[in-house]
């Protein structure tokens, strides 16, 4: 069993009145599955994120347009404090928009 569900064990007739405890029991449980699920998939270390200026390097473009694409949240990305991070998936899924975009650009009537 979860130990937040243990913990909730002993004060269950203190705090949860009668016929919520089930309810509260399983809030418990989905939370615990959820977090459990962002944790693995969040990068395990720091050193898996690039920086703004790091991917933007990669694209050859200015880390500016980076940050506010990334504050606009047209890319994704993550948010670290103050700071704009990009994980492989973020990468990925950029580079899947830039095809998309580029496929509707040249399947344009008229588009030279």
């Amino acid at each position: 069993m979860d130990p937040a569900v243990d913990r909730l064990s002993t004060t269950k007739k203190e705090v949860v009145p009668d016929g919520q405890y089930d309810n509260l029991i399983w809030s418990v449980q989905e939370l615990a599955a959820a977090i459990r699920e962002l944790v693995a998939r969040s990068p395990v270390s720091s050193e898996e994120l690039l920086t703004a200026e790091q991917l933007a390097e990669l694209f050859r473009m200015s880390p500016r347009t980076l940050r506010d694409l990334a504050a606009s949240n047209r890319i994704p990305h993550h948010r670290i404090g103050k700071h704009y991070r990009f994980g492989r998936d973020d990468i990925a899924e950029i580079l899947e928009m830039t095809r998309q975009v580029s496929r509707a650009r040249r399947s344009r009537p008229g588009a030279a």
